[in-house]
């Protein structure tokens, strides 16, 4: 029987790349979306066409109706929390944007709420075909390092970390192992600060990571190195960046993968840039036939980076902090 779902925040983000994808998985027959909720009742009316559900206004209100089987939770951070806690009251599994909390005390408060509570947050790069790939490519391998450039054109805003967030959770997770210690910095770059990080884990990978919100151009680059591989993953932007994933061996480019590859096209951007998949997660989460690949425990890292980045925004115009796992 096809999981019932419900939908709670219908803005840009929500309806620029999350509806395209369910409604796709929705004509697959891989999911059945039957409320779609928010304080917009337009919103909500124009979801629910798309989505053949029945449109809210209160959360209450539609859980107690639809008795969905999960939450997609697409509310800006700021109410994510809240939402949280009111899947977490009803017992319902959910999916969430990210980051889940504002910071690390409610990220560890939410966490123990949340542990016997199905769930996935969605770090999207995680989930895109291209790190699917290179993390395929690379199993085995004892890593040597991650290596990633995060910048972005003219984004001046004060606190860049809750878009840097998602570098920094990228290259913890294609590290992949138990990160042991972290040293970060931060430098004044005319109107804004840049971020640098350089990390390892037990396993004596080290992560090299710099964030640049004011640059000549928007790049987003991960490398990932063993003795015997390298991948190299170009992450999609808008078209013509659509990104794809290199692999090296013996000094040799061996596979060269874009999104036609992957079955794609310019037209595909959700799927590349990894919402599909953080559905389908959910999806088989809800079945009982996969795990999650995002939790609260594993995210944990992640937002302890980005709070120590916060607290380095003002001051000195150079600084620097170490950080123990």
């Amino acid at each position: 029987m096809l999981k019932r779902l419900g939908i709670v925040g219908l803005g840009g983000w929500a309806s620029s790349m999350h509806l395209p994808v369910c409604r796709k998985l929705f004509e697959e027959k891989r999911a059945v979306y039957c409320g779609l909720c928010d304080r917009d009742e337009a919103k909500a009316r124009k979801a629910a066409e798309l989505l053949d559900g029945r449109p809210y206004a209160d959360l209450s209100a539609m859980v107690k109706a639809e008795r969905p089987d999960g939450l997609i939770l697409l509310v800006k951070p700021d109410a994510t929390p809240v939402l949280i806690e009111s899947a977490i009251e009803f017992r319902l599994p959910f999916l969430t944007e990210k980051p889940p909390a504002p910071s690390v005390q409610i990220h560890g408060d939410l966490l123990e709420k949340t542990r016997e509570l199905p769930h996935v947050i969605a770090y999207n790069r995680r989930f895109t075909p291209f790190a699917a790939k290179a993390r395929e490519w690379m199993a085995g391998q004892p890593l040597q390092s991650v290596e990633a450039v995060f910048s972005r054109h003219r984004r001046r805003e004060p606190d860049f970390t809750g878009t840097a967030v998602h570098g920094i959770d990228t290259v913890l997770f294609l590290a992949g192992g138990r990160l042991e210690a972290a040293r970060l910095e931060t430098v004044q770059a005319g109107a804004v600060r840049n971020y640098f990080m350089t990390a390892w884990t037990r396993e004596h990978c080290r992560i090299a990571l710099s964030v640049t919100p004011d640059a000549a151009s928007t790049e987003e680059e991960y490398s990932v190195r063993s003795a015997a591989r390298l991948a190299r993953i170009v992450h999609p932007q808008q078209a013509p960046n659509l990104g794809g994933v290199r692999l090296f061996e013996e000094n040799r480019m061996h596979s060269d993968l874009g999104p036609g590859d992957c079955g794609w096209t310019e037209r595909d951007l959700p799927e590349l840039s990894g919402i599909r998949d953080e559905h389908l997660n959910f999806i088989g989460l809800l079945e009982g036939k996969e795990p999650s690949r995002a939790t609260f425990q594993d995210t944990l890292n992640t937002q302890i980076v980005r709070e120590a980045f916060g607290k380095m925004l003002t001051g000195a115009a150079r600084q620097t902090r170490e950080i123990s796992f």
